[in-house]
Order: structure tokens, then C-alpha cells, then sequence
């Protein structure tokens, strides 16, 4: 399990992923921060959760705040090479995906799930058969809750379901999931891999 208590912890990205792995962050003694891009206007519904939690943010820019922490973690929606992560890398700072990041907190054992199609059929039928089963499991990552909003209730000898997207592969380090699925690889958000079919495959083969 991470030890994160009292760590400075920059997350990168305000929307479900990120505001998971803050309330995480909190929850396990870290020093949260979050930073998005986006708009004040946009980014409403998450300023209001970040306030309740009072979770210290920034909207509109990525403010040199961000670098001064002891680890980086960053949301699927935000390119691995965009310039904030190009500029924390030369810092040295270590980053990782929330994915990994939640990973560090489960006791369950996981099925990740990837592929471009049938990743949110594959996984709700997984989580329903389980639970059918008798056996207790949840669904998350890219369906319904993001996995740092389940980690930590998890229980050895239960299941977490996990739907995973290549974006939120692409910044993984130790993450290996119990069983690890993919379903099919085709064309998609190659806008993310320079145009490249094979860089897209490499990123869902690091499951």
C-alpha cells in the first residue's frame, strides 16, 4: 500500500477521475491539490464537491503550484505529452494515472478490462455474475465510479470490475490487474497516439 500521509499530491484534472483520487488523497492524510484547465463555468459541479471537501484547486490554468509536490497524479481526459506533463517531467516529478494511483489501495482482486468495444458490456456482465455468485464486487473505472472512489472499501477475496481506456494506461507503473482482458483493438482516439494504430495497441497491451 502507498504511503501518502502528509505527501503534497497534485492532481491533474477536475472531473470524476480527479475529484476521486482528491477525496482519496484526503481521506488517507495527503495534502490534495487539484488543477484543471477548464472554465469556472464548466467546471461548476466540480468546484461545488471540491469546496465541500474543502480540497484545495485552481481553475483555468495550471499554475506553478502544481509542481511543488511530492507526486503527480493525472486524469485519463488530459494527454500524457500536453504541456503540463511535459514540464513536470522535466522537474523529475514521479507521475502516474488515478488509475494506478486507486490501485495502491485495493485489497480486491481485480479484472481490468480493455479493448475499443464491449468494454462496458464485458464489465457490467463480470460484476453481475459475481454478485449473482454470492460473491461481493463492484464496477468502476470508466464505468459508473471511478476506481479511487472504491479502493479503499474493498475487502480481500471480493472483485472490482474495472473498465479500463487506454487513456488511463498510458501513465501506469506497477498496476497488474488479477485477470486482464482485451476484447478487440480497432482504429480509435488515434488523435491521442500520433495518428498510430500500433502506438494505440502498444497503450492497451501495457494491461
Amino acid at each position: 500500500m502507498l504511503e501518502i500521509k502528509n505527501i503534497k499530491i497534485s492532481i491533474i484534472g477536475a472531473v470524476r477521475s480527479g475529484l476521486g483520487a482528491a477525496k482519496l488523497a484526503k481521506q488517507l492524510g495527503a495534502i490534495p491539490f487539484v488543477s484543471d484547465a477548464g472554465s469556472e463555468e464548466k467546471l461548476k459541479a466540480s468546484i461545488e464537491v471540491l469546496q465541500n471537501e474543502k480540497i484545495d484547486f485552481e481553475v483555468g490554468n495550471h499554475s506553478e503550484k502544481v509542481f511543488d509536490c511530492g507526486l503527480m497524479v493525472v486524469s485519463p481526459g488530459v494527454p500524457s505529452d500536453s504541456e503540463v506533463i511535459r514540464s513536470a517531467r522535466t522537474k523529475n516529478l514521479k507521475i502516474i494515472s488515478e488509475l494506478e494511483f486507486a490501485s495502491g489501495f485495493c485489497k480486491a482482486n481485480v479484472i481490468g478490462i480493455t479493448g475499443t468495444n464491449g468494454k462496458t458490456t464485458t464489465t457490467s456482465l463480470c460484476d453481475y455474475l459475481f454478485n449473482e455468485c454470492g460473491v461481493k464486487s463492484y464496477s468502476a473505472g470508466n464505468i459508473g465510479l471511478a476506481f479511487s472512489e472504491v479502493a479503499t472499501a474493498t475487502k480481500e477475496n471480493e472483485f472490482v470490475s474495472l473498465e479500463i481506456s487506454s487513456f488511463q494506461l498510458d501513465l501506469i507503473d506497477k498496476f497488474k490487474p488479477k485477470v486482464a482482458m482485451i476484447l478487440n483493438i480497432t482504429p480509435d482516439h488515434l488523435n491521442r497516439y500520433e495518428n498510430s494504430v500500433e502506438k494505440y495497441a502498444l497503450s492497451k497491451l501495457k494491461i
